[in-house]
């Protein structure tokens, strides 16, 4: 008997549900990139770089700005890709520590959004656009017009920085990063742009510079007014990738060949604090393209090692069950069989799933475009869809079989929902009950503990999983012949309704011709022996016994027979014969 032909017994089940517990372990994703929330951080950098052009649209040298969206991104892009989760803007590392890079002026907008300065600055929104159409109607004087453009421009801009942070975060993960990450009320940072946080700690403190090195005076944009950022300790001076060369030598040729001590040293602390970003000024000025570009990237990423995972976990199920299985009859079925052909016999298990491999790789792909659109939607509903995802990961599978017809009935899809259902709570339950047993067994087995407590979880979760989806079998069974039951009753019922709903009119139109006829029929009958009663009584009146017998006749006849003796003569051989006795018949 070959692994395709076995019949699976409730061990085979409990086996191969180890096997999805393990595996259910590594999440939607078996890879170590987190291409979910890599997407999220690529979205967020796009939403960010949108929202600094709207703000700066007349501005020539926002790319600044945007530089600093571009480099901030990319960290938290590489965060995410390597994080185990958490609140976007805090992606956490193994040891659960936040690690996350931030715009001062982001954080700062958050701080007005908290505190409701942005708010006020929107519902005055609609007042100062009237009081500027006023003073212009008026022919207020320049000032006055120039005050009241710069209020309403800013009432505007409130409600772009407003929209963006709602969008992107929500209201607890705004207090969650300013409690975590912190910025002067309603204030921005003029030391620092950036600050990259690893580990919960500030691992860099960046003043971002993309401007234009070409001789030793472009060189001072970079230290700073009164050589303010040279002053500041653990600051570090951040500068496009394409000037940083030329920014580097000619420092260096300043520390070489300058006479003067001051700018000697000067130029050896800006050197100290020179780093180089992962931009040139071309890619600041184009930061939408580039963004765009990104999440395009990190969306086809997602959907990509989404697909690969849910085809690696078919595939690590059917090795590990045809391991399981193979090992199982090596030693009490065959034990003859070669180990080669017993490699072979799995190999070719693989191969004939071929296409459910390239089934479930279209699922996860499709289910990883869910994903990105929900990321697209809400920040509340992000929240939400994380929280679930895994769980609805189960039920999205089984509706897609069942759509495409390899799911055949609901009784097999609703089977399938609810148990898919009880594995994603058991997995979070597991938890919990690994926990515990690794802290009784912590004093039996130092240094293993955790290791056994992981593997007895997997195999409670397995027998528990397998002993819940019998019982869910048993009672969707129950149900659905009951309901087929009550099915049929109910077309048996609405067969007979269509059957008298069909024939009633004609039955009830017979019922009145019967009915008439029969009264017709009476009258007919009642008239006949009243006549022939009559005549009866007048033959015996006159004694005419030949109408008397005539009159008897006419009343048998209406009752289906005729009179046996119609004369005297009939009546005397009648007495005369036989017993001489009368009987009635």
């Amino acid at each position: 008997m070959t692994q395709a032909t076995r019949a699976k017994t409730l061990s085979d089940e409990i086996i191969e549900e180890i096997g999805n517990q393990t595996l259910a372990r590594f999440g939607l994703n078996i890879f170590s990139l987190n291409t979910y929330a890599g997407y999220g951080a690529a979205v967020d950098a796009q939403r960010e770089i949108g929202a600094i052009n709207k703000i700066h649209a007349n501005n020539d040298k926002r790319y600044g700005f945007q530089h600093e969206a571009l480099e901030a991104g990319d960290k938290n892009i590489e965060f995410a890709l390597k994080s185990d989760g958490g609140p976007y803007g805090m992606y956490l590392d193994e040891n659960n520590k936040g690690n996350a890079a931030f715009r001062t002026d982001k954080l700062a907008w958050i701080t007005q959004a908290q505190s409701g300065k942005l708010q006020t600055a929107i519902d005055d929104l609609s007042s100062r656009e009237q009081k500027l159409q006023e003073l212009i109607k008026s022919g207020a004087d320049d000032n006055k017009i120039k005050e009241a453009q710069q209020a309403l421009s800013e009432s505007k801009n409130a409600k772009i920085k407003f929209d963006f942070i709602n969008e992107t975060y929500t209201k607890q993960e705004q207090e969650a990063i300013l409690q975590q990450y912190g910025i002067q009320a309603n204030a921005n940072d003029t030391i620092t742009d950036i600050k990259v946080f690893e580990n919960g700690e500030i691992t860099i403190n960046g003043q971002l510079k993309a401007v234009e090195i070409r001789n030793n005076s472009d060189l001072t944009k970079l230290f700073g007014k009164d050589n303010k950022y040279l002053n500041e300790d653990g600051l570090a001076i951040i500068i496009t990738k394409d000037q940083y060369p030329k920014a580097k030598d000619l420092l260096e040729n300043i520390i070489k060949n300058e006479k003067d001590p001051v700018k000697r040293e000067n130029a050896k602390k800006l050197l100290d604090k020179l780093q180089s970003s992962n931009h040139t000024i071309d890619d600041a000025k184009n930061a939408e393209e580039i963004s765009k570009w990104n999440t395009i990237k990190m969306g086809a990423k997602h959907i990509a090692l989404t697909g690969l995972s849910e085809a690696a976990v078919i595939a690590l199920s059917i090795i590990a069950s045809g391991a399981v299985w193979e090992i199982k009859d090596m030693f009490y079925g065959d034990k003859t069989t070669p180990l080669e052909v017993r490699a072979k016999r799995l190999w070719d298990e693989i191969v004939k799933n071929f296409k459910n491999l390239a089934h479930a790789f279209s699922k996860g792909g499709s289910y990883a475009f869910i994903d990105m659109i929900v990321k697209d939607i809400s920040a509340e509903l992000r929240v939400i869809w994380s929280k679930l995802r895994s769980s609805a990961k189960q039920i999205y599978n089984a509706i897609y079989d069942y759509i495409i017809g390899k799911t055949k009935s609901f009784k097999e899809l609703l089977s399938v929902i609810l148990k898919g259902l009880i594995s994603a709570l058991w997995v979070s339950a597991s938890a919990f009950i690994s926990k515990q047993l690794e802290i009784y067994l912590k004093p039996i087995m130092p240094g293993f503990a955790n290791i056994v407590a992981g593997a007895l979880t997997i195999v409670i979760s397995a027998f528990a999983i397998v002993l819940s989806s019998k019982a869910i079998d048993m009672a969707l069974d129950s149900i659905f012949a009951a309901i087929a039951e009550r099915d049929m009753a109910k077309q048996r019922a609405d067969e007979i309704a269509e059957l008298v709903t069909s024939n009633l009119p004609a039955l009830i139109a017979e019922r009145e011709s019967l009915e008439l006829a029969v009264e017709q029929a009476h009258i007919k009958r009642m008239m006949a022996l009243d006549s022939a009663f009559s005549d009866y009584a007048n033959a015996k009146f006159g004694g005419e016994f030949s109408a008397i017998f005539t009159s008897l006749d006419n009343i048998c006849k209406l009752h289906g027979t005729e009179l046996k003796i119609r004369t005297k003569e009939d009546l005397k051989t009648f007495v005369n014969s036989g017993d001489g006795k009368l009987y009635y018949r």
